[in-house]
């Protein structure tokens, strides 16, 4: 059960502050005998396999979405190798989530800092490979008018900004500071956005 503290990433609750994972509320919500705590730990533990799914299918949208860029080679199984590492921690995951026989081994099992790093990973991964093939559009224009240099710069200075946040969101560590990491994150799709607008202004004249 997650803790008071808690923070949220993705529509999942993860523990992601240093200390106690436990409050003072919790044995309210843990049963009030051995045969309600066994069916409370049951649902719990099929939370966590769900959500460990969901989390799965999201991973393995992000490798279609990346495949249909047109992003380079070389980039394109950087992403996929940081991608199946993620996925392959979540099915291991998974088989411990399923071994667990009580509360205590289930959240021995869940590291929530290490889930909450895979969490950021498909959009991590997305916002990558975005800002690299909006590199090669803006590459590939035909030439830029005089006047347009300065907008053109400050595309180059969006997207530059973002692809470096979303590098940094696919290497996190379990030491990371994820609400930063989350700030970060929408930081770096707006930056995408004002890139864009600014080509569109350019190239739809």
């Amino acid at each position: 059960m997650p803790h008071y503290g808690e923070k949220k990433a993705g529509g999942m609750s993860y523990w992601t502050l240093e200390g106690d994972q436990t409050t003072a509320l919790k044995p309210y919500l843990e049963g009030l005998d051995k045969q309600s705590q066994s069916v409370i730990f049951k649902r719990n533990q099929e939370y966590y396999i769900a959500s460990a799914e969901k989390t799965i299918a999201r991973l393995e949208l992000a490798k279609t979405r990346v495949k249909c860029t047109g992003i380079s080679d070389k980039k394109y199984l950087m992403l996929m190798d940081k991608i199946s590492t993620g996925l392959n921690w979540l099915n291991a995951l998974k088989n411990e989530i399923k071994d667990a026989t009580n509360d205590q081994e289930l959240q021995t099992v869940i590291s929530y800092k290490k889930w909450h790093a895979v969490k950021l990973l498909p959009s991590a991964a997305e916002g990558y490979a975005i800002a690299y093939t909006m590199n090669l559009k803006i590459n590939y224009q035909p030439k830029i008018k005089l006047s347009h240099k300065t907008e053109l710069a400050n595309a180059k200075h969006h997207k530059k900004h973002a692809q470096k946040i979303f590098k940094d969101l696919l290497n996190l560590k379990e030491n990371s500071d994820f609400q930063k990491a989350e700030i970060s994150r929408l930081d770096a799709f707006e930056g995408l956005e004002a890139a864009q607008i600014i080509i569109n202004s350019m190239f739809d004249r």
